[in-house]
């Protein structure tokens, strides 16, 4: 049943009561002007029998404890919807609107990053921008790869994330030299590389790209972090911003110690004059991808991160996605646009509910 007098409650269920983030907290200030009221949960405060939810009423600073009937719409960490619990909260689908459903293929397959890489590459609108891809299945796989890429080669866990195991390895002197996190390993001979993808690289299902050396001036790993979420009316709103990591990283993870700063300030100090047509190229892909992201899906997208490498040339700027992200975003780089944003889509998803239930 949907709330009456137009105040909508939003269920914000998180797998952890520590996920309360910078976004959830801003929200919080902002929801009495959008006539919301905002509730955290998790999965173990669900009572399914008589469906309603042990909650914590979030108004502002103050905090309060009650048990709601489950709110109509649940903004919700789509790994909440896995597992054994997971399969109970996906029935009650039928009376409360996920904001994150698992992103599924038509045929209902779960959406994967080499999967996505795969029907980009099909794409001639985006093809440009594809890394090749491969699933690693044995360590005989690596050396050929090694060697023919002369930057080296990126091994990364199929459903990672945050950066979390992604591996560089690189000939170097003949010996290979590896980075794993913030850790570097000289490996003297195959026996011992292959020993250390042993240790460190087959706990999860690896994808194996070329390295794409997307730095700074000064040697820092950065990306272009291209973040779209919907909002009002719907539509995607885009918001992007760099990711520069520690110099001693592979990867630009503002979570291990990164920063961030003005997109268009971060090209002028790092492209000069082509900044513009740099920003240009990243605009337009951050205003078509995720429709056609959406286009390739089951269920519907609320939002998707897509991260792009820029590799210098002799002849120019080489665009590369690194990864595109459909699940939970964190957004600690753009706490208020996210909370207002989140906002404008749980009212209109209120709004679509009611008009659908009276026509």
């Amino acid at each position: 049943m949907l709330e009456d007098k137009n105040i909508l409650r939003v269920g914000l269920m998180m797998r952890y009561k520590s996920a309360y983030t910078e976004t959830i907290r801003v929200m919080s200030y902002m929801a009495k002007h959008f006539n919301v009221e905002l509730f955290f949960f998790t999965p173990a405060d669900i009572d399914f029998d008589n469906k309603t939810v042990k909650a914590i009423r979030l108004d502002g600073g103050k905090k309060t404890e009650e048990v709601i009937p489950l709110p109509i719409i649940i903004d919700n960490d789509p790994d909440a919807l896995i597992g054994k619990r997971g399969k109970k909260i996906r029935r009650l689908a039928k009376s409360c609107r996920f904001i994150h459903p698992l992103n599924r293929l038509p045929k209902g397959a779960v959406v994967s990053k080499q999967k996505i890489n795969e029907l980009l590459a099909q794409s001639e609108q985006f093809k440009e921008f594809v890394i090749e891809t491969h699933r690693v299945k044995t360590f005989e796989e690596i050396l050929p790869a090694i060697e023919k890429y002369p930057n080296g080669i990126v091994l990364k866990p199929l459903w990672g994330s945050h950066g979390k195991g992604v591996t560089k390895i690189k000939s170097e002197g003949g010996q290979y030299v590896a980075h794993l996190q913030n850790e570097k390993f000289s490996l003297e001979t195959v026996e011992e590389l292959a020993k250390f993808y042993a240790e460190h690289c087959t706990k999860y299902i690896q994808i194996l790209q070329p390295y794409i050396a997307s730095r700074t001036q000064q040697g820092n790993p950065f990306d272009i972090r291209l973040h779209a979420r919907r909002g009002a009316e719907g539509k995607f709103n885009l918001f992007p911003y760099p990711r520069i990591g520690r110099l001693d990283t592979i990867v630009s993870n503002i979570n291990a110690g990164g920063y961030t700063m003005p997109i268009k300030a971060f090209l002028q100090t790092e492209f000069g004059d082509d900044w513009n047509i740099l920003y240009d190229k990243l605009i337009q892909l951050g205003n078509t991808l995720p429709e056609y992201c959406q286009s390739l899906l089951k269920n519907n997208l609320y939002n998707v991160g897509i991260d792009v490498g820029i590799q210098r040339l002799d002849s120019g700027y080489d665009l590369k996605i690194f990864e595109i992200n459909m699940r939970y975003l964190g957004s600690r780089c753009l706490p208020i646009d996210a909370a207002i944003t989140s906002l404008e889509y749980y009212r209109y998803i209120y709004d679509k509910l009611r008009k659908d239930k009276s026509e």
